[in-house]
C-alpha cells in the first residue's frame, strides 16, 4: 500500500530487503486514492485542524526537524511491470477507513500472501482478511507504553532510555494487532531526527525476516493473540510541551559534549568468592575483591577465570591502553587467601587487531578460549597448551562477520554460539549459531537475527545452570549507557528453529566505587565468580583517542 511511485527512504529499505529474499516477488501496488467524496485538504486547513497551540512542533517538523529516513525515494524502476490498483476508501468515524467491495474483490484476485502498509490511515474491515497472512504495518514505539503521535518523540520527552518498535498484523482493534516482530533500541535523546532515523532504519528489515519465517514454516506467531495494550494515546505536543522538549534536548546535547570530553570509561576486574548461581537471588549482596587501580590511561575488563586443580586461580582479561586504543589478552595469577593478584601476569594473545572478551570454557579435557576480534571479521577458537600455558589457534568458527562477545556453551547435545556483530548493532541484535562438533561446521539459527533488544541481547559472560535445573544467560543491558548492568535471562527454548528466554533479574554494579557499569559475569569454577565494573572519570589519554577516532572518520 503506497501513495504512488514515491516511498520514504526507510520504506524503500524495507522493500529492498524483501526483494533480496529468494522466492519473494512484488505482486501488486495498492495506491491510495484518498477518501470517497473528500477533497484533499490544503496545508493551511491541516494546520487549523491541528490547532495553533501546536504550531511550534508543526513548524519544526516542516523545517529543521526532518529525519533523513523520511526523504523521498523514486521507486519507478522497482515498480516496472508491477500491476497497480487505485483504491479510494470509505471513511467511518474520525479516522477509520474501509475498502470498497469492488476493490476488495480485485485485490483478492491476486492471491497475495501479505500486504505491507505504507499508506492510508486506520484500516479496518474485510481487507484485513484478504491476504493469506494479513496486512502488516509498522508502529514505531512500544505499543505497551506509547500510542499515538509523533513516533519516537515522547520517549525523549519522558527520559525513557529505550525506544521500541514493532511490525504487526493489523486487526480491527486500534493498536491491537498481532505482533510479528518487536525490538527495543537505545533512545538517542540528543536529537529527535537521530532517534527516528535510528529506529526506523534499524527495523526496516523486519518484514523480510517474517516473510522468510513464513517460507520455512516458522511463522506460527502470525496467528497469536493480538496485543491488548491499554497504554495512553499521545498527541502532537503543545507549544509548551515542545519548548520543554527543546530544553531537554539542549541539556542532553550539552551533557553529551561534556561526557565526550571529561568522562571516559575506566574498568576494573575482581573476584566474588561465591558460586555464580547466587546472583539469581535478589537479596544477595556480593563482595567484590578488586584488582588494584589500573595504571593511568589503561583499564582491565571482560574477565574470565580458571581455577586450577591445586587451588590457584588465574584471570583472563582484556588489557587496554588508551594510547594505542587496542586491547590484548593477559592472564593474571590471583591469590585467593590474600584476595589480590600475585603479579602483573603475562600477555597470552596480542594481534594487530583489538582483542577483548576472552571467553573461557572447558571441554574434552582441555581449556578453550574464544576472544572477540571483530576487527578481523572472524571468530577463532584457541586451546591452552597443557604444559606451556600458551594458547594455540585451532579453528575459525565464523568468517566474514565482525563478531562481538562470542559466547559458547553446550546444551541438549549441541554446541551453541551466541554473539552480536558490529554490522547489525553490537549492543542490541543477537545472533545464534550451532554445531554438532566444537570445531564445526557452524550453522546459523533459522531465525537470525534472533532478537533486537538493547536491554538483553549482547552476551555478558558464562551461561550457567540454576538450582531449578534451568539454564541462565547473562546479557548486557546497554539501554542507559554501554555496559550499564547485567540482565539474567532464563532460557526457555533453544533448538535450530526455536528460541525464547525470559528476563528474571537485573544486576547493577556490585561495587560502590566502580558504580557506573557492570558488563561481565562469569563462573570461574564451582565456588568462584569473576566480574568487571567501571567508573567514569576524566582520562586524558582516552580523550586523545576519541578525538583521533573522530578525525579519522
Amino acid at each position: 500500500m503506497c501513495a504512488g511511485s514515491t516511498l520514504s527512504v526507510w520504506q524503500a529499505e524495507a522493500v529492498r530487503h524483501l526483494l533480496a529474499v529468494p522466492g519473494i516477488e512484488l505482486a501488486l501496488l495498492i495506491e491510495d486514492a484518498g477518501v470517497v467524496g473528500e477533497a484533499p485538504a490544503s496545508t493551511v486547513a491541516k494546520i487549523r485542524r491541528q490547532e495553533w497551540r501546536k504550531i511550534l512542533f508543526l513548524g519544526a517538523a516542516r523545517t529543521f526537524m526532518r529525519p533523513s529516513c523520511n526523504a523521498p525515494v523514486d521507486m519507478s524502476a522497482t515498480y516496472v511491470g508491477v500491476p497497480a490498483v487505485r483504491c479510494a476508501v470509505r471513511k467511518q468515524g474520525k479516522w477509520s477507513q474501509y475498502f470498497q467491495p469492488d476493490d476488495i474483490a480485485t485485490i483478492r484476485g491476486y492471491n497475495l500472501d501479505f500486504v505491507l502498509r505504507f499508506a492510508y490511515n486506520i484500516i479496518r474491515g474485510e481487507i484485513l482478511q484478504v491476504p493469506r497472512y494479513g496486512v502488516w504495518s509498522f508502529h514505531h514505539d512500544d505499543e505497551e507504553y506509547y500510542r499515538g503521535a509523533p513516533p519516537c518523540f515522547w520517549e525523549i520527552y519522558h527520559r525513557d532510555p529505550v525506544t521500541g518498535a514493532l511490525l504487526q498484523r493489523l486487526t480491527d482493534r486500534l493498536d491491537g494487532g498481532v505482533v510479528l516482530r518487536k525490538g527495543f533500541f537505545r533512545t538517542l535523546d540528543h536529537s529527535y531526527s537521530a532517534n527516528v532515523n535510528h529506529v526506523y532504519l534499524r527495523s526496516a528489515h523486519w518484514p523480510a525476516l517474517v516473510a522468510r519465517d513464513i517460507q520455512h514454516g516458522l511463522a506460527t506467531y502470525a496467528e497469536a493473540a493480538p496485543s491488548k495494550s491499554t497504554a495512553p494515546i499521545f498527541y502532537l505536543p503543545t507549544n509548551g510541551q515542545f519548548v520543554r522538549f527543546g530544553l531537554k534536548v539542549l541539556g542532553n546535547k550539552l551533557r553529551r559534549v561534556f561526557d565526550f570530553a571529561f568522562r571516559q570509561d575506566e574498568w576494573n576486574v575482581g573476584v566474588v568468592e561465591t558460586p555464580i548461581q547466587r546472583f539469581l537471588d535478589p537479596a544477595f549482596q556480593p563482595v567484590v575483591k578488586l584488582m588494584p587501580r589500573p595504571a593511568e590511561g589503561t583499564f582491565m575488563a571482560d574477565t574470565f577465570g580458571i581455577e586450577r586443580p591445586d587451588g590457584s586461580v588465574e584471570l583472563l582479561v582484556e588489557d587496554l591502553d588508551y594510547r594505542t586504543n587496542r586491547g590484548i589478552i593477559r592472564v593474571i595469577p590471583w591469590d585467593l587467601a590474600a584476595a589480590r593478584p600475585t603479579g602483573p601476569g603475562r600477555v597470552v594473545l596480542d594481534l594487530p587487531v583489538h582483542l577483548s572478551y576472552p571467553y573461557l570454557f572447558e571441554a574434552d579435557g582441555a581449556r578453550w578460549m574464544v576472544p572477540e576480534m571483530a576487527g578481523a571479521r572472524c571468530c577463532k577458537l584457541y586451546r591452552e597448551h597443557p604444559t606451556t600455558g600458551t594458547w594455540d589457534e585451532i579453528a575459525t568458527l565464523v568468517t566474514d562477520e565482525a563478531v562481538v562477545d562470542p559466547t559458547i556453551f553446550r546444551h541438549d547435545g549441541r554446541w551453541w554460539l551466541f554473539y552480536t556483530t558490529l554490522d547489525s548493532g553490537p549492543d542490541d541484535t543477537l545472533f545464534i549459531s550451532y554445531a554438532d562438533e566444537l570445531r564445526g561446521p557452524w550453522l546459523p539459527h533459522a531465525r537470525n537475527p534472533i532478537r533486537t533488544d538493547i536491554r538483553s541481547a549482547r552476551p555478558a559472560g558464562t551461561p550457567f545452570l540454576g538450582s531449578d535445573g534451568a539454564l541462565y544467560r547473562p546479557a548486557q543491558d546497554c539501554s542507559k549507557t554501554y555496559g550499564w548492568r547485567v540482565q539474567l535471562n532464563r532460557l526457555d527454548a533453544l533448538t535450530p528453529t526455536e528460541f525464547s528466554e525470559t528476563p528474571v533479574r537485573v544486576v547493577a554494579s556490585p561495587d560502590g566505587f566502580y558504580r557506573d557499569g557492570f558488563h561481565t559475569l562469569a563462573a570461574a569454577g564451582p565456588t568462584l565468580t569473576v566480574v568487571d565494573v567501571k567508573r567514569r572519570r576524566f582520562i586524558p589519554a582516552a580523550l586523545v583517542a576519541r578525538v583521533r577516532a573522530v578525525l579519522r572518520r
